[in-house]
């Protein structure tokens, strides 16, 4: 008899029963003998001369390299056993949670508070990164430095916004955080995406059924930031970029720099460079045709020949239309290659890659489109036989136009600062021609 051990609790006290040994420790009776004789001579087991309340049976397993093992058959009482799951999670005691809600409510609709009493908040808070991980220091840290920024505790501080949204999201998301796992179960990544960046662009691959590429070119801001700043801008807008296609799924973000690792420690992981080769390669791809045209210029067109529907060639930087297509995945945008898409229902602004404007054309015509494309008037370039014919005279669909000769500040200068297209004045004239192809 096992008298002592760890005490479970009964749901119903089981009824007084004797349970014969399984057919397997009949069979193996010498294993089962010495087992037994093993167990009382370490003084795990006593003999008893009366029957217990309830006998359980023996049973012998035999495992493929012929080992046997003696187990004591429970099935029978677990059956009345109170069943408890284990989260295997740090939690936090309810009292600290009311006293942190009463604590944010006293200051989250004041407009003045003391170090004191914000540095009451923030300590409540910390104290709490065990169970909840990075999330009580990223959303204290304008708290934080306004504390940092007094000299004496019962100074009055004026809350600025910043400070205001952490007391609100503390105030909002108190009851939803999810304590930390002890010893996190695995699970297979349903998305993975590969992150990076260079001195001139960010990029990203999302891997899947259809991988997707992400890419965009740093303004003049970001190019003079740290790398990890660029590196984590990109992590930003990729996940912005993404974020219908990331929803409700178990992401694993690789990156190849070590302190986005450590900023954001969500199950990101670090890959050696040469690991990460393809959203290196596409970090360094250089966009020179990412200039556009002056807004002063589009708002002309829009009260003229508008409203535009869409922006069929842009990227995040120069979208003149809330729907518009880009090269690669970029925040905003409604998909990438224009070319994959009708734009037969469309009234779109138009401004190609200059390689691209003989093949703009072409699929305007096919897709019985209208809209408003720029073009640079060069007579000499190869689209030029395919609006105008041998007269000079613009193909019927082109229903309007207007010229600009030697414009100055027609276009915005692009990642390309020596581009033609990013001088004051435009060595050459500009056409801004209205299609309508819908009749042909």
């Amino acid at each position: 008899m096992i008298e002592y051990g760890y005490r479970l609790e009964f749901v119903s006290l089981p009824q007084k029963t004797f349970l014969r040994n399984n057919k397997s420790a009949y069979d193996h009776s010498d294993f089962t003998e010495i087992a037994i004789k093993e167990l009382l001579k370490k003084d795990l087991v006593s003999e008893v001369f009366e029957p217990p309340y309830w006998v359980n049976p023996l049973l012998v397993s035999v495992q493929q390299n012929k080992k046997s093992r003696l187990i004591l058959d429970l099935r029978h009482v677990n059956a009345c056993i109170v069943n408890r799951k284990i989260k295997g999670a740090i939690d936090i005691p309810v009292h600290k949670f009311e006293n942190l809600r009463v604590k944010v409510q006293n200051l989250r609709f004041k407009c003045f508070a003391t170090a004191r009493e914000l540095a009451s908040v923030v300590g409540s808070i910390i104290s709490m990164r065990f169970a909840y991980g990075p999330i009580c220091q990223i959303f204290t840290r304008q708290l934080s430095m306004l504390i940092a920024s007094k000299v004496f505790w019962d100074t009055k501080i004026s809350l600025p916004p910043e400070a205001k949204d952490e007391l609100h999201f503390w105030s909002q998301n108190i009851d939803s955080l999810s304590p930390r796992v002890i010893s996190p179960w695995f699970r297979l990544p349903e998305r993975i995406i590969y992150t990076d960046a260079s001195d001139h662009a960010g990029a990203g691959i999302l891997l899947g059924e259809s991988s997707k590429t992400f890419h965009c070119m740093w303004d003049d801001f970001n190019k003079a930031q740290s790398s990890t700043f660029r590196e984590l801008k990109a992590v930003e807008l990729l996940l912005k970029t993404m974020g219908s296609k990331l929803e409700n799924k178990f992401v694993k973000l690789y990156s190849d720099n070590q302190n986005v690792i450590r900023i954001v420690q969500v199950g990101i992981a670090w890959v050696p460079r040469l690991q990460n080769c393809t959203a290196d390669f596409v970090s360094k791809f250089f966009d020179f045709d990412d200039w556009g045209i002056h807004q002063r210029i589009f708002r002309y067109f829009e009260k003229l020949w508008g409203p535009f529907s869409c922006d069929l060639f842009a990227s995040s930087n120069n979208y003149k239309v809330a729907k518009y297509y880009s090269l690669f995945w970029t925040p905003g945008t409604r998909g990438v290659d224009a070319f994959a898409h009708n734009w037969a229902l469309e009234n779109s602004w138009i401004v190609p890659p200059v390689h691209l404007i003989n093949r703009t054309i072409r699929y305007l015509i096919f897709c019985r489109a209208k809209g408003v494309l720029v073009v640079p008037k060069w007579i000499s370039a190869s689209y030029w036989p395919s609006f105008v014919d041998m007269n000079g005279k613009y193909l019927p669909c082109i229903v309007d136009s207007v010229e600009y000769k030697y414009p100055t500040n027609f276009f915005t200068p692009g990642s390309d600062k020596s581009s033609i297209f990013a001088t004051q004045t435009f060595q050459s004239s500009v056409l801004v021609l209205r299609f309508d192809a819908s009749s042909i």
